[in-house]
């Protein structure tokens, strides 16, 4: 099911933690391969048995991948499956900027941005005015916040916080 892109490496990401208290990770990254997925590298038999599609942002970063994201979209919405998204990069958003990003997902059900992603793509300063504002346009929307949780919007409104579980952070990559 794997495509192989005889001319690029494959991606690579290194993530850099810090030991301190707050165990804090930075990426970098050298997307390779992944910048040249195109509509061609889609079939729909990708979504045999698939409950959930599950997008990342970092498909948005260039123009054929960005296509290929709209072909898996209206795959998934004909057969009835629903769409996340997580943003992956408040710098790419930045660059790509909100207005474009919010076209480009249209369709998508879920969002799960960061606070500094929520807060770029509405331009508000605090999370849960940018949650509220973004489930204007995306159903559901779970703004992540580290140690302070995750924030649940629907409909313009936060329905809840979800508090995160205490505990003594060693390597926050993927929390």
């Amino acid at each position: 099911r794997l495509v192989v892109d005889p001319e690029a490496p494959t991606g690579t990401v290194i993530c850099l933690v810090d030991t301190g208290a707050a165990a804090e990770r930075t990426f970098l990254t050298d997307s390779g391969a992944s910048l040249r997925l195109g509509p061609g590298d889609w079939s729909d038999a990708l979504l045999d048995g698939v409950v959930r599609l599950h997008l990342s942002g970092y498909l948005l970063f260039s123009e054929p991948s960005r296509a290929l994201v709209a072909v898996a979209l209206a795959a998934a919405r004909a057969r009835g499956v629903p769409v996340s998204l997580d943003p992956a990069s408040a710098g790419f958003l930045e660059e790509l900027g909100a207005g474009r990003f919010l076209t480009l997902v249209a369709g998508v059900e879920v969002l799960l941005p960061s606070r500094d992603e929520a807060c770029l793509l509405t331009g508000r300063s605090d999370a849960a005015a940018a949650a509220a504002e973004l489930s204007r346009s995306i159903p559901l929307v779970v703004v992540k916040q580290g140690a302070d949780g995750a924030l649940v919007a629907r409909s313009g409104a936060v329905t809840a916080h979800v508090p995160a579980v205490p505990t003594t952070p060693r390597d926050t990559t993927g929390a």
